[in-house]
């Protein structure tokens, strides 16, 4: 009887070990490289994270996200909340803890609602947000979590959006040039007032 199960056993091990196998995959982490200059989007939702916990998330497949990316010169990191205004995000950068700004909670219907507008939320101080220089060249992993969420009737959603964005700074030369131009239009202003009127 003992040799019989072990056979049977035997028989279905590959399968099932492919089939957890695919489960596994299905779970990974799905890595984005954020444009320069662009908002990337993210979501947290329990309901839908595969590992139902508050964590971003690609929200097409509930499997976690993280940014991968690689830097030459200084650049800006910034990340912040959007839709309803009251979300605080811990941010990690490479392994690091770096949480956003802490905000108020919000409630749904009473909190600011700007949608997947993420420069308005930026630049409204009801959504948390951070901003971080990055001035090491090389190579940079960032992940986050829901800190604290929007609460409806008094629950916490535990639901909402956000993204990250990179911004390069300004080498030498180009504010360099910037300021031989602002220069070059100030002399010409000069010039066309102390030109003698005809």
């Amino acid at each position: 009887m003992k040799n019989k199960r072990f056979k049977l056993f035997n028989r279905y091990r590959q399968p099932a070990l492919l089939a957890l196998a695919c489960a596994l995959g299905a779970a990974q982490a799905a890595t984005v490289q954020p444009g320069l200059g662009q908002w990337v989007a993210f979501d947290v939702d329990e309901q839908t994270a595969a590992s139902s916990g508050l964590e971003w998330i690609d929200i097409s497949d509930g499997s976690l996200l993280s940014f991968s990316f690689a830097i030459t010169t200084p650049t800006w990191l910034r990340v912040v909340d959007a839709g309803y205004a009251g979300d605080s995000f811990n941010v990690k950068v490479n392994g690091a803890n770096w949480s956003t700004s802490d905000v108020p909670a919000g409630s749904v219907g009473s909190s600011p609602n700007v949608g997947l507008n993420f420069d308005a939320a930026w630049a409204n101080p009801a959504f948390s947000h951070g901003a971080w220089l990055l001035s090491s060249p090389g190579n940079y992993t960032v992940t986050g979590s829901l800190l604290h969420s929007v609460g409806l009737d008094g629950t916490p959603l535990n639901a909402t959006v956000g993204a990250v964005m990179l911004t390069p700074v300004p080498e030498p030369a180009a504010w360099a040039l910037m300021l031989a131009g602002l220069a070059a239009v100030g002399i010409a202003a000069r010039r066309r007032r102390s030109a003698p009127v005809a």
